[in-house]
């Protein structure tokens, strides 16, 4: 298995957290940003909180220490001077991480449908020579061969339910 080393220094996020099954993972993620959304459209000082945090910067997933099958879904922004109800202080040590390819796992060809404004994420990941069988103004199709894994759906969930398998 290809793995790369990388050192991190201490650091500090804050995020509402959501506790899930991998097996649920695919499901749950998607609706966890969903609702993350729509408060932002309902309660406005939540909106000018996430805006000043930069909430939804960042989509960490933690395995839980205790339970593989277990992870801790952030979506995490930067440290701010106070915190809002929900809202949780991630302090992340420093610490090394094995950071593993996407393409471990079973291999198999899927079609991912995404909105057009992702499609450069699409062509970080897998090159350019891809395969777009339909393409309108709202979404995009692309067949590519992945190997599923965690890794590859945590890389997924970070759309939020803008790009789908």
């Amino acid at each position: 298995m290809d793995y790369q080393v990388k050192n991190h220094n201490d650091f500090h996020l804050i995020g509402l957290r959501l506790d899930v099954t991998v097996d649920q993972a695919f499901h749950k993620v998607p609706a966890f940003w969903k609702e993350f959304n729509q408060k932002m459209n309902d309660d406005p000082s939540f909106k000018a909180f996430v805006l000043e945090n930069k909430i939804g910067t960042y989509g960490v997933t933690i395995n839980d220490e205790k339970d593989m099958n277990l992870i801790h879904y952030y979506i995490a922004g930067i440290k701010g001077d106070h915190l809002y109800e929900g809202v949780e202080d991630l302090h992340l040590e420093d610490h090394s991480d094995k950071i593993f390819s996407m393409f471990d796992g079973p291999e198999e060809t899927v079609t991912l449908r995404c909105r057009p404004h992702l499609m450069n994420m699409i062509v970080d990941q897998f090159g350019t020579d891809l395969n777009i069988p339909r393409r309108d103004e709202n979404s995009i199709d692309v067949i590519v061969t992945v190997h599923l894994s965690p890794t590859f759906y945590g890389w997924l969930f970070q759309f939020a339910g803008e790009m789908t398998v």
